[in-house]
C-alpha cells in the first residue's frame, strides 16, 4: 500500500520562489544547444547575427544572474498532485504557489518586473508582485507533488492561435496558415506547442503543457517516427522553417527550433487545433516534492554555452542620436545595422495611451518628442547594489504601438522608432508619409541591450511603475532599421527573400536524388561526417556532460592514454553511466581502448558489451597481423562494431592498406602525428615537412578502400595559427577531418573540413547537367563545355549529400 506523506505547505512556497528566480537567469541545456545548432546552420547573416545575441545574451544573463529578458512573464504552473500526499498548513495550494511568486520577483537583491494586473477589463491594476499564478492542477496516484513552472512572457503569449477546424481539414495546412499571421512578436526561434482534440479548452491547455517538454526534435530525426503524432511533429517542424521567417522574423532557415505536440479524444464533428508559441527567452522548469529536501537549482557552469565567433559581432553605423536629422535617416535601408549612441525616450502601452488621450483633448503632452526616437520598452529595475543604472531592457512588440502612431507623429515631431517585430500594412505607409524610420533591437537579448544603457531617469507618468517614460542615455546599442523611410521592411523582404531561396535549394536537385544518394552514402562510412572527432577523458564527469553541447561530428571517449592507471576501471563505468544518463544527439560515439597486451586490454573489450559504441578506436598495431587479432578479440565481445585504426608508427603506414583489406569493419584511419614523426626520426617543424609524404600515404589506402582518413591531433591548443595551418593542409592533402584535444579547435576545424561554396555550385551544376542530359536522352552530361565523367558524378553526390547531411546536424 502507497505510503501516506505529510508534506509542509511551506516547503511548496519555498521552492516556487528558487525555480522562478533560477528560470528567469538561466536558459535550460537543451534549448542553448538547439539555438547553436541553428546559429551553426543559419546562412542569413542578419538571422545569424540575432541568434549570436540571443546566445551571447543567454551567458551574460547566468553569468551575472540577472533576467534573460526584461518580461519576466506571467506565471504558469502545471501541478501533478499525489492522492497519497497531504499539504500541511492552511494555505491553499493557490495561496502557497502565490507566496513563492511574490517573494520571488520582490525580492530585493534581484527584483523581477511585476506585469501582471489585476481588474484587465477595466483599471488594470499592476498588483506590483506579479500575483496571481496560473494555476492547473491534476489528481494522480502517489506520494509526491510534482511541478512544471514556466514563466511566460506576453509576446509570444498573445500570438496564441485557437479554431474549431471540421474534421475533414488539414491540420498541416492550417498551422502553416497561422504560423506566419503571428508574425515576429513571438521572438523566433523558439517552440511551438500545439493541442489537437478535447474541447476548446483542453486543446488550448495541451499546446501550454506539451512547451513544458524538453527539446527533442534532432533525436526524433535520428530514430525516425514511430507513430502519427511524431510524424506529424517531424513535418511540421521542416515545413514551417521552410517559410523562410527565421530568427526576429528577419527572414532565415530557422524558424521553430521545435514542435510539441499533445492529443486528445473529441466529438466525431469536432477538430479542435491550438497553437502556442514559447520565445527566445523560453523558461520552465520541473521538480517534484514529497516530505524530504526542497530542490536546489544550482547554477550551471558558463561552459555549459557555446561561445560564437567574432564574426558575428554587431558591425554597424554608429549614428549620433543627439544630432540626428531627417536627411541623415532617409539614407538608411531596410536591414541595416545601426549602434546608437544618446538619448532615447521610452514609452509602451499605458504611456501611449496617455500621451494620445491628451493630444486628441488638445492638452500638451509631458515631455518632447520633436527629433527624438522613442523606445518601446518596459525595463527590469536596476539590481541594488551593483554599477547597474536599469536592468534588462529588451525591446516589447511594437505591434501594439500601430494605433498610436500616426497621431504621435502627427502631433510631436518624433523621427523614430524602437521595437521589436513587424508594423501593420497602415502603420508601414504611415511611417513612410511622415518620413520617419522604425529600427528593431533583437527580442530575446534583453540584458544584453541593457548593458549599452549608460544612464536612465524616469521622467514623466511614474505612477505607471515598469510604463514609466524613461529616458535612457545609450552607447553603441544594436539596432536593425525594419522599415527606412520609403515604406521597405524586412520583415516583409527578408522571409520572402529566404523562403524563395529555401524553395530554389530544393528544387536545384530531385528529392529523390538527394535520398538515393543520402541513402547509399550513409552505408558508405567514407561520407559520413567525420570532420571533427574530439577526445573526451573518460574519468571526468565535468567532460563527459560537457560534451554533450560539443558541436562535433564524433567524440572519442579515451579509455586510454588520457586514464591515469589507478582511474581506468572507474573510466569504463563513467562512459557506460554517460551513455544511459546523457543524449549525445547525432554525435558518433567512440570508444579508445588500451592497446592489446596492457594490463587494461582485456577489462576494455568486455565492458564494450555494455558500452555498445557506435565505433572502437583501435591502438598498438604495427602490421596486419596485429589488426586481424584484434578483429577478432573485439568481435567476441561486440560483434561487427565498427572499428578505426590508430597509425602510430612508419611500420603501419606501409601495412595500412593491407590492414584495411582484411575487413569492412574498419571504417577510417586516423593518424599519430607526433608518435610518426618520432618513428620518422624528424624533427618537430610548423609545416609538417617530411611527414606529408606518410600522410599522403594515409589518405591513398583510405581512398583505395572507400574509407575515411582522419587527420591526428595537434596539442598546443593554445597556438591557433598553427593549428589552421594543419587543418588546411589536411583538407589539400585529402583527409576527411581532424582529432581535436580542446574545444576550442572545434568551430575552425567544423569550417576547414565542410565543402565549399564552390564545391557545392561545381557540383549542383553537375547533377543539373545530368539531369537535364537524361531527359533529352543524351548519354553525355556537359558543364562549362567540359564533358562530365561517372567519378565526377559520384563526387558530386558525394558533396551534396556530405553537405546536407551536415546542415541537417
Amino acid at each position: 500500500m502507497t505510503k501516506i506523506r505529510i508534506l509542509p505547505g511551506e516547503n511548496i512556497s519555498e521552492s516556487i520562489f528558487r525555480a522562478l528566480q533560477y528560470i528567469s537567469a538561466y536558459h535550460s541545456k537543451d534549448f542553448i544547444d538547439a539555438m547553436f545548432s541553428a546559429w551553426q546552420k543559419e546562412k542569413s547573416p542578419s538571422a545569424k547575427n540575432a541568434i549570436s545575441q540571443i546566445l551571447k545574451n543567454s551567458r551574460m544573463a547566468a553569468f551575472g544572474n540577472r533576467p534573460l529578458c526584461q518580461d519576466t512573464g506571467i506565471i504558469v504552473v502545471f501541478v501533478k498532485l499525489g492522492s497519497h500526499l497531504i499539504i500541511e498548513g492552511e494555505k491553499n495550494l493557490q495561496e502557497l504557489i502565490d507566496i513563492g511568486v511574490r517573494r520571488a520577483y520582490t525580492l530585493p537583491e534581484n527584483p523581477l518586473r511585476a506585469s501582471v494586473v489585476a481588474n484587465p477589463e477595466s483599471s488594470r491594476n499592476n498588483t506590483k508582485d506579479n500575483t496571481p499564478a496560473i494555476v492547473h492542477t491534476e489528481l494522480v496516484t502517489g506520494n509526491e507533488i510534482h511541478f512544471w513552472v514556466a514563466a511566460k512572457g506576453g509576446g509570444s503569449e498573445n500570438k496564441a492561435k485557437l479554431a474549431i477546424l471540421n474534421p475533414s481539414d488539414n491540420i498541416v495546412d492550417f498551422v502553416l496558415e497561422s504560423i506566419p499571421k503571428m508574425g515576429a512578436g513571438w521572438c523566433p526561434p523558439g517552440v511551438i506547442g500545439i493541442g489537437i482534440g478535447g474541447t476548446a479548452e483542453k486543446a488550448v491547455l495541451m499546446a501550454k503543457r506539451s512547451l513544458m517538454d524538453p527539446i527533442n526534435i534532432r533525436e526524433l530525426m535520428e530514430k525516425g517516427a514511430e507513430n502519427p503524432v511524431e510524424k506529424l511533429r517531424l513535418e511540421l517542424h521542416e515545413k514551417i522553417n521552410k517559410l523562410g521567417i527565421g530568427a526576429q522574423g528577419l527572414g532565415g532557415l530557422t524558424t521553430v527550433l521545435d514542435v510539441k505536440i499533445e492529443t486528445y479524444p473529441t466529438h466525431a464533428a469536432s477538430l479542435p487545433v491550438a497553437i502556442i508559441p514559447n520565445c527566445a527567452a523560453t523558461r520552465h522548469i520541473h521538480f517534484a516534492l514529497n516530505d524530504e529536501k526542497i530542490p536546489e537549482f544550482s547554477p550551471p557552469s558558463l561552459n555549459e554555452w557555446p561561445i560564437v565567433g567574432e564574426e558575428d559581432e554587431f558591425l554597424g553605423t554608429i549614428v549620433d542620436l543627439d544630432h540626428i536629422t531627417k536627411e541623415e535617416i532617409s539614407g538608411w535601408k531596410s536591414g541595416d545595422r545601426l549602434l546608437l549612441r544618446g538619448k532615447i525616450i521610452t514609452g509602451r502601452d499605458a504611456a501611449h495611451k496617455r500621451m494620445t488621450d491628451l493630444l486628441k483633448e488638445g492638452k500638451e503632452i509631458p515631455v518632447d518628442l520633436k527629433g527624438k526616437f522613442i523606445y518601446y520598452v518596459g525595463p527590469v529595475d536596476p539590481k541594488p547594489g551593483t554599477s547597474e543604472v536599469v536592468g534588462p531592457a529588451g525591446p516589447t512588440t511594437a505591434t501594439r504601438m500601430d494605433k498610436f502612431t500616426e497621431i504621435i507623429l502627427k502631433n510631436t515631431g518624433l523621427l523614430g522608432m524602437i521595437g521589436k517585430a513587424e508594423r501593420s500594412k497602415e502603420t508601414v505607409q504611415t511611417i513612410k508619409d511622415y518620413g520617419s524610420v522604425y529600427l528593431i533591437a533583437v527580442g530575446g537579448a534583453a540584458y544584453l541591450v541593457s548593458q549599452a544603457i549608460r544612464k536612465s531617469k524616469v521622467i514623466a507618468f511614474e505612477d505607471l511603475g515598469m510604463e514609466a517614460i524613461h529616458e535612457f542615455e545609450v552607447y553603441d546599442m544594436p539596432v536593425f532599421v525594419a522599415v527606412d523611410t520609403h515604406g521597405n521592411s524586412i520583415h516583409e523582404s527578408g522571409p520572402n527573400f529566404w523562403k524563395n531561396k529555401i524553395k530554389e535549394e530544393d528544387e536545384t536537385l530531385p528529392e529523390g536524388l538527394i535520398l538515393a544518394a543520402k541513402q547509399t552514402l550513409w552505408k558508405e562510412s567514407l561520407y559520413r561526417p567525420r570532420r571533427t572527432l574530439l577526445f573526451v577523458p573518460g574519468w571526468k564527469e565535468r567532460y563527459l556532460e560537457k560534451a554533450t553541447q560539443m558541436p562535433v561530428d564524433s567524440l572519442i571517449f579515451d579509455w586510454a592514454d588520457s586514464v591515469p592507471p589507478m582511474e581506468k576501471e572507474n573510466a569504463r563505468k563513467m562512459v557506460i553511466q554517460s551513455f544511459t544518463k546523457h543524449s549525445y544527439g547525432s554525435k558518433e560515439k567512440i570508444i579508445r581502448i588500451n592497446r592489446p597486451g596492457s594490463p587494461w586490454f582485456e577489462e576494455d573489450k568486455q565492458s564494450l558489451k555494455s558500452a555498445k559504441p557506435d565505433a572502437v578506436l583501435i591502438t598498438g598495431v604495427r602490421i596486419k597481423a596485429d589488426v586481424e587479432l584484434i578483429l577478432d578479440q573485439i568481435n567476441e565481445a561486440l560483434p561487427g562494431v565498427p572499428l578505426l585504426i590508430l597509425i602510430e608508427n612508419a611500420k603501419a603506414v606501409l601495412e595500412a592498406e593491407s590492414m584495411l583489406g582484411l575487413s569492412e569493419q574498419i571504417i577510417a584511419l586516423v593518424t599519430e602525428n607526433n608518435s610518426i614523426s618520432q618513428s620518422l626520426k624528424l624533427y618537430p617543424n610548423i609545416e609538417r615537412q617530411g611527414l606529408t609524404f606518410s600522410l599522403s600515404q594515409i589518405v591513398l589506402a583510405a581512398r583505395a578502400h572507400g574509407r575515411a582518413a582522419i587527420d591526428g591531433a595537434f596539442l598546443n591548443f593554445s597556438s591557433s595559427e598553427t593549428f589552421e595551418l594543419h587543418c588546411r593542409q589536411a583538407r589539400n592533402l585529402g583527409f576527411d577531418g581532424k582529432t581535436l584535444i580542446h574545444p576550442n579547435q572545434i568551430l575552425y576545424a567544423n569550417e576547414a573540413f565542410r565543402p565549399k561554396t564552390t564545391e557545392l555550385v561545381r557540383a549542383k551544376q553537375i547533377i543539373e547537367s545530368l539531369e537535364k542530359s537524361k531527359g533529352l536522352g543524351e548519354a553525355l552530361a556537359v558543364v562549362d563545355g567540359h564533358i562530365i565523367e561517372q567519378l565526377e558524378i559520384e563526387g558530386a553526390k558525394r558533396i551534396l549529400a556530405l553537405d546536407e547531411m551536415i546542415r541537417k546536424r
